[in-house]
């Protein structure tokens, strides 16, 4: 039965005057639902009838019981078709948020609306708090079908937006879909109070059966293939017999990734050795009683899901053995043979029981908040794994980003859902039907687990896990490299050699260029010493990332008494006659011919990518010969943690002065906030030559005048098109032998036109005719030629005491600057 309404009590159409527009609506009606349609279509599309009525989601007559529990406007809305069809921003349903938060306690679809954008995204935000008084606020609805077919659901989106304002979109969007059965097409599932441990056992079936033919891809390296030595003593808890037992390479088992926490904890030590593997001691009238709850809850939830073994570190490694130190650098080893890890991703503690499990005593909360709209029942979907993780304890937390990184699978347990991901790029969620679905059609937003890039460099994946571990915390600072080590262990296979401090030692040009995102501290032992050397990233306490820009080495390496060799020399095979066959079964991937032409350089981050033509799979920043057959790399010298090398320095003068914008690397220093603070350059005649990067810890008690600066590389700026393969790179004079110049990206003109466009031209620049482009850099262009190739230097800034040197800063000076004139002087370093 329908009703017709007249258009007086049609919402669609009834003014609101308080809606103003300079060229539209001016005459103190207002403006209505209909009027703010007809602006944005005609914006977009001017031939387009823009009538509500010709709208294919519009009822033009809604029936009597629909009109009873939703508003004027919103029973007109047809729910079924927007749920079944792709709707584009503008062409969809606009309403106003004022409106819905009237007509929420009447309205199911403003309740359900509201409830959305409250907590989209995994925020949790009262009512009032989506309104912003000093604009009227429109909600557009758009629909988004994952699956392909003409048929296939779809996830209806709705937007906050400002009226009348260009763009005019903010906060988060939130997510509608429809909850139905399992045999229908919606995309949504009922998700009950406690977890459904039928369907999470399915997960695991699909993946070990269907996924096994799927090649890997991990979102950071392709991890080798995981052995444990017969020597590894691998203990397990059996959770049929409550007790620690030995495993070997054919045991299946579960790990755990946990928060221990300021928890004083059942461990496994010398002493209670023997007691933990008796039958039944883990019992809860025994010693279970002992167990923190999220190991106790492990437990269970491993034995509901037909699992026998689990790993968990507190428990299976002796934390007083002797072989402790040599287990924790096998993180790698148990997390990576693991049949898949558990992740207790809501525990702030080892104590935080594991949410919706029928034994747990925490009550859950309500996990889903649906509404029913005639036959459909409509769901508000429910924080990514993305969401449900930030701001956790455990995705802080330093020891939990490599047992994630190395595992074949994950379960992670929140409180509003479990999640599943695997190596395979497939991410599975309680409350949607996904699991039908190719890893290009989910939602994989967060996951630990991504597309493996065939252009991304083994550099560019160690830059990128650097810059993640670094942003993580650990209770104890001498671990910053044990909670690593898995991770630095796998990347053996892809750097064909040893890490130094945490650097690759076939690339340590390269990996010397790192710099803080912040402010940092230097990492003390638990008596303040100084731990780890300055030089490696290791060495500091706070997020690091890396320059872009390949580093063409400009330093020496000592090998032994007066003898020196470059990185390349290291790379290259030692015995010259196996070099020819070394150079011919390498390829650059730069050179190389796709489907849609030549491969682009510039997709490349360091300039440079190849790739073994036995083994296309991998890509390296340089070509390496294998380890056995090369020249030994300099260990780390006669005093611990120091590098030894020959290289150019000269003094520059640095003061107290902040670099402009375009030289940060990270936000703006203050009068009241110092970062990382970048400081100008200054040579000899008093030019401005570059950039230095400080963190302010040492700023504070750097002094002004004169610094010893190392040259450790050449690079060059975002603006210079040229390749380092279109010259010939003279290391001993670290410069090029005349070529012809190719086309710049953009040229100098261009770039500086959009810098005064953007910024404004400022002709009382105490800077002079400064120059920089997002490079972390600024020179003047008046003194030093900004259109010579690779036209930078990557240099230290070190301090030097009784002859050992130790790193303060890094940044980028212009190649001219280093001369003789300047004082430029070749000399042995000692890095500490």
């Amino acid at each position: 039965m329908t009703t017709m309404i007249s258009d007086e009590l049609n919402g669609w159409l009834i003014k609101d005057p308080s809606i103003y527009h300079p060229d539209y609506f001016t005459d103190g009606e207002g403006a209505s639902l209909q009027d703010i349609r007809d602006y944005y279509l005609w914006n977009q599309r001017s031939e387009l009838d823009p009538s509500i009525r010709t709208a294919p989601w519009y009822v033009v007559e809604p029936s009597a019981e629909v009109s009873s529990y939703l508003c004027n406007v919103c029973r007109y809305l047809n729910f079924g078709w927007l749920l079944r069809n792709t709707v584009y921003t503008d062409f969809g349903p606009i309403l106003f948020l004022r409106h819905m938060l009237a007509h929420r306690h009447s309205c199911r679809f403003c309740r359900l609306a509201v409830a959305t954008l409250c907590t989209a995204d995994g925020q949790i935000l009262d009512a009032e708090d989506l309104e912003d008084g000093d604009n009227v606020i429109g909600c557009w609805i758009t629909c988004r079908k994952p699956h392909p077919s003409p048929d296939g659901p779809a996830v209806m989106s709705i937007w906050r937006r400002r009226l009348f304002v260009t763009g005019g979109f903010y906060g988060q969007a939130g997510l509608m879909q429809q909850i139905g059965s399992n045999g229908d097409q919606s995309l949504g599932r009922r998700v009950m109070q406690y977890t459904d441990l039928s369907l999470v056992r399915s997960w695991f079936r699909i993946c070990e059966e269907k996924h096994s033919d799927i090649p890997s891809q991990v979102r950071l390296l392709d991890l080798a293939p995981i052995i444990l030595g017969t020597d590894f003593p691998l203990r397990l808890i059996d959770v049929q017999d409550k007790c620690l037992v030995l495993g070997n390479n054919q045991t299946r088992y579960v790990a755990l990734s946990y928060v221990w926490g300021k928890v004083d904890q059942l461990k496994l030590l010398m002493s209670n050795l023997t007691v933990l593997h008796t039958a039944g001691v883990f019992s809860r009238d025994k010693l279970g009683g002992r167990l923190p709850r999220t190991i106790a809850d492990a437990i269970e939830l491993t034995a509901a899901l037909d699992e026998r073994y689990l790993w968990v570190d507190a428990l299976c490694l002796i934390q007083d053995g002797p072989d402790f130190a040599a287990q924790v650098q096998s993180m790698d080893k148990i997390y990576g043979q693991a049949a898949w890890t558990l992740v207790a991703g809501s525990a702030d503690s080892a104590t935080s029981p594991l949410p919706r499990l029928m034994s747990s005593t925490r009550r859950p909360q309500v996990a889903q908040y649906t509404e029913s709209l005639g036959d459909l029942t409509i769901c508000v979907v429910l924080p990514s794994l993305q969401a449900a993780l930030q701001n956790t304890v455990w995705d802080q937390r330093a020891w939990t980003y490599q047992e994630s990184t190395l595992s074949k699978r994950l379960l992670v347990v929140t409180d509003r859902q479990m999640f599943f991901t695997c190596r395979h790029g497939f991410t599975y969620y309680e409350d949607n039907k996904v699991e039908g679905m190719p890893p290009s059609q989910i939602d994989r937003t967060g996951q630990v687990f991504g597309s493996a890039s065939t252009s991304a460099t083994n550099f560019e994946v160690y830059a990128d896990a650097v810059a993640e571990y670094t942003s993580r915390q650990m209770s104890f600072l001498e671990d910053g490299l044990k909670a690593f080590s898995g991770v630095l262990s796998q990347f053996r296979t892809w750097f064909k050699g040893d890490f130094l401090s945490g650097l690759p030692s076939t690339e340590l040009d390269q990996a010397l260029l790192w710099y803080p995102k912040g402010d940092i501290m230097r990492r003390k032992d638990q008596s303040g010493n100084n731990i780890f050397p300055t030089w490696s990233w290791v060495g500091w306490v706070g997020q690091c990332g890396y320059f872009s820009g390949l580093a063409l080495p400009c330093i020496r390496w000592r090998v032994q008494f007066s003898t020196y060799c470059t990185s390349d020399d290291f790379r290259k095979p030692r015995d010259n006659q196996k070099l020819l066959g070394f150079q011919n079964d390498w390829e650059e991937m730069g050179l190389m011919n796709s489907q849609n032409g030549p491969r682009n350089y510039e997709t490349y981050i360091y300039d440079s990518c190849w790739h073994e033509k036995t083994n296309p799979t991998i890509s390296y920043l340089h070509p390496v010969s294998e380890q056995s057959t090369r020249i030994a790399h300099p260990a780390l010298n006669w005093r611990e943690d120091c590098l030894e090398f020959q290289a150019l320095t000269s003094l520059f003068s640095i003061s107290e002065d902040h670099a402009g914008y375009n030289a940060l690397l990270s936000q703006p220093c203050s009068n009241d906030h110092h970062g990382l603070c970048a400081l100008n350059v200054w040579d000899i005649a008093g030019h401005l030559c570059g950039t230095v990067h400080v963190p302010a810890s040492v700023s504070v008690s750097l002094t002004h005048g004169k610094h010893e600066f190392v040259r450790l590389s050449r690079t060059h700026l975002s603006s210079d098109g040229t390749r380092y393969s279109d010259l010939r790179w003279d290391m001993d004079e670290a410069s090029f032998a005349p070529t012809e110049r190719p086309q710049k990206l953009n040229s100098r003109e261009e770039i500086e036109k959009e810098e005064d466009d953007d910024n404004g031209a400022d002709d009382d620049d105490d800077e002079g005719n400064a120059f920089g482009v997002d490079d972390g850099c600024m020179f003047d262009v008046d003194a030093f030629d900004i259109d010579e190739p690779w036209c930078v230097f990557n240099v230290m800034l070190i301090g030097t005491i009784e002859g050992v040197s130790h790193r303060i800063g890094l940044g980028k000076v212009h190649v001219a600057a280093f001369t003789q004139d300047q004082g430029a002087r070749w000399r042995d370093i000692i890095l500490a």
